[in-house]
């Protein structure tokens, strides 16, 4: 921030709309041009669709008017400390700002709301105040979207940073069912889900629907805080619906004919309790991977928070990772794609091809993308990656596509050298080939053959490697491989 005479920023981001004048972030009177402002980080990575700026008890000072900007950066920059100056990685010419919310006018002592209408994944906020004044609170309200993860990846599915949502409950009267996606213990009984009391029969229900395509292995439901008004059983029921975008419908949700099944059998619960569960009672349910969950209470209250923990099957971790590559700012977006094809014209032509509706349509643009360009594009992909055997200057990437060539006898990785000096020499570009699960004998042998073709059919059997080590790295991409594990100097593992 740049000043914060009378309040910190933080105050922003306090609980309620504020207590006093003093329960704000306010700065001095400004009586040269410009105006104040301060940079936030998001609680979570994701799509920011509205902004609350409150100016509650702020009636003689509060700002003419603001604006906010965002961008996405993988760094977490430190806080500062002292206002006066942006976090270097939040300063650098290389991060892109976009504006979310153009210059709106705001009222004293009043809370406005702000529809944001820019579909990217953000990690900091940039609030302007013009010129100058107070503001008591600050809010960002979205749809988490995080990082791409290994498949099989433990977390808990219902976590508002792991992209889970609610789509639809019965009731939510006192509280939304969001709330039991919170982060952390609820601070009060308003800090759950609660609904009305029944006075009939039945209960009361809330449907998520999870980022990813996950099993689920143990859930924790938590009634704290609610002492004379938590429910008296709920059980979970879960449903797979990756056939298509039908399927994920709310009428095909909530239709008698959805087939759900049993996750966990009516429980009982205990008031103010923290219950630790197994879905191990219901038969197959850890083995068949669901997109959906529905968490009932009868016959009605209150529930302070719930955990569902499991791991993410190979598709949904995929479906994870397509979000996130849908959702990056196009500078972002540039360089993430620029790392499985250095081709200029593909990265760009790639980013304004997204969203991708799903995998098969992301490899089918990448593919014909790729086959639409000049020679000249091809030879600028072909100059980013390392030689065959080269052991230094290469990305993580390349070293583990080549990591059966590091392995390889001194004779063998000197004739790979003598030979892409010659392949070179003949053809004027690198000798291409998609290394992974190939060792350095393979790889050898296939540079000596390839030697002896014509330079215009040899710059097609590159550009089809090329097309492989992309379609390759796209799903590195999107579903991270699991870290090597490290050896110890005992040759161990940890």
């Amino acid at each position: 921030w740049n000043d914060s005479h009378y309040g910190t920023p933080n105050n922003l981001l306090a609980p309620g709309r504020g207590i006093n004048l003093g329960d704000g972030w306010e700065t001095r009177r400004r009586r040269e041009p410009g105006n104040d402002w301060t940079i936030i980080a998001l609680g979570h990575p994701g799509e920011v669709r509205h902004i609350e700026v409150d100016t509650a008890h702020f009636k003689g000072n509060f700002p003419e008017s603001c604006s906010v900007e965002a961008c996405s950066v993988e760094a977490d920059p430190a806080p500062v400390a002292e206002g006066g100056a942006e976090p270097p990685e939040l300063a650098a010419d290389a991060v892109e700002w976009i504006e979310v919310l153009p210059r709106r006018t705001l009222q004293g002592d009043h809370r406005h709301v702000f529809e944001v209408d820019c579909p990217w994944r953000f990690t900091h906020l940039r609030f302007h105040i013009y010129p100058d004044g107070g503001v008591a609170r600050f809010r960002a309200l979205g749809e988490g979207i995080p990082e791409p993860r290994p498949a099989n990846t433990p977390l808990d599915l219902l976590a508002v940073a792991h992209g889970a949502r609610p789509v639809a409950a019965s009731d939510a009267f006192f509280c939304p069912p969001s709330n039991l996606q919170l982060p952390g213990g609820p601070l009060h009984m308003g800090d759950g889900w609660e609904t009305r009391r029944r006075r009939g029969p039945g209960y009361d229900w809330v449907i998520f629907a999870l980022a990813g395509e996950a099993r689920v292995e143990r859930l924790e439901v938590d009634t704290a805080r609610f002492k004379g008004n938590a429910p008296a059983r709920c059980w979970l029921e879960g449903l797979s619906a990756a056939a298509g975008e039908a399927d994920r419908s709310l009428p095909a949700l909530l239709s008698p004919q959805a087939p759900w099944r049993t996750i966990l059998p009516p429980t009982e619960l205990g008031p103010d309790r923290r219950h630790q569960l197994s879905p191990e009672a219901a038969e197959g349910a850890q083995a068949a991977p669901l997109t959906h969950l529905r968490f009932a209470i009868e016959p009605d209250g209150g529930v302070a928070r719930l955990r569902v923990w499991g791991s993410t099957t190979s598709v949904g971790a995929r479906n994870l990772g397509l979000a996130w590559l849908n959702a990056l700012p196009p500078a972002a977006a540039r360089d993430a794609l620029r790392a499985c094809c250095a081709a200029e014209r593909w990265v760009e032509r790639m980013v304004t091809a997204r969203p991708f509706r799903d995998y098969e349509a992301l490899l089918q643009a990448a593919g014909s993308l790729w086959q639409a360009l000049d020679p000249e594009d091809w030879l600028e992909a072909f100059a980013a990656h390392p030689r065959i055997g080269q052991r230094t200057g290469a990305s993580a990437w390349s070293k583990a596509e080549q990591a059966r060539a590091a392995a390889a006898s001194e004779d063998t990785l000197e004739r790979l050298a003598q030979g892409n000096r010659d392949y070179e020499e003949r053809f004027g570009h690198v000798f291409l080939i998609c290394a992974t699960g190939k060792g350095a004998e393979e790889m050898l042998e296939q540079l000596e053959a390839r030697l002896g073709q014509s330079p215009e059919r040899e710059l097609e059997v590159a550009a089809a490697e090329q097309a492989k080590i992309t379609r390759l790295r796209l799903e590195k991409l999107l579903v991270p491989p699991e870290p090597a594990p490290v050896a110890t100097q005992g040759g161990e593992q940890p």
